[in-house]
């Protein structure tokens, strides 16, 4: 009798738990909003200095794509915004880039997990130019996919990436 109570309690608190979680995921309650100075800025800088709210580490890279007469793959006016995990990170992350274009939003996502430890995507600068902001987001409780970070770009923060390869490695969560 005392043991049908208590896993009836279990169900109901775990039930209640997996809601939250799921209202949390799609929400967005609880990301948090950060800058590009968050971010660590390449493997020789101390790490422990870069650790955003929810305790990750993510380093940016910004490279020129140099010329793309010998990288054909590559128009002139594009951005190719890269993705990757470092080997010691397993659980799920995606990175949703949404950019504004002709009053609307327009989403690009990847997504990480398990052997997957990169994905790229080359951006026509027509796409880029007005501005947009990047939702990174990990699976927290019950694998539930929870947006945590925020990053938020003006035009002009847009102009410095016209033609280079920027990568965004999530190194520890």
């Amino acid at each position: 009798m005392k043991i049908n109570k208590l896993i009836q309690r279990f169900i109901k608190i775990y039930s209640f738990v997996f809601i939250l979680s799921l209202a949390f995921s799609y929400t967005g309650f609880g990301q948090q909003r950060i800058n590009v100075s968050n971010f660590r800025p390449g493997p020789v800088a101390e790490s422990s200095r870069y650790r955003l709210p929810d305790g990750d580490i993510i380093m940016l890279t910004v490279e020129h794509m140099g010329n793309t007469s010998t990288s054909p793959n590559y128009a002139d006016n594009s951005i190719l915004l890269k993705f990757e995990t470092d080997l010691n990170v397993t659980w799920w992350k995606g990175l949703n880039f949404i950019l504004y274009r002709d009053g609307a939003e327009k989403k690009i996502s990847m997504s990480l997990e398990g052997d997957k430890k990169s994905a790229f995507v080359v951006i026509p600068w027509i796409d880029f130019e007005l501005g947009g902001y990047l939702v990174f987001l990990k699976a927290k409780a019950f694998g539930a996919h929870t947006p945590v970070y925020e990053l938020h770009f003006s035009r002009t923060d847009m102009a410095n990436w016209k033609r280079k390869r920027i990568t965004f490695t999530w190194q520890k969560d």
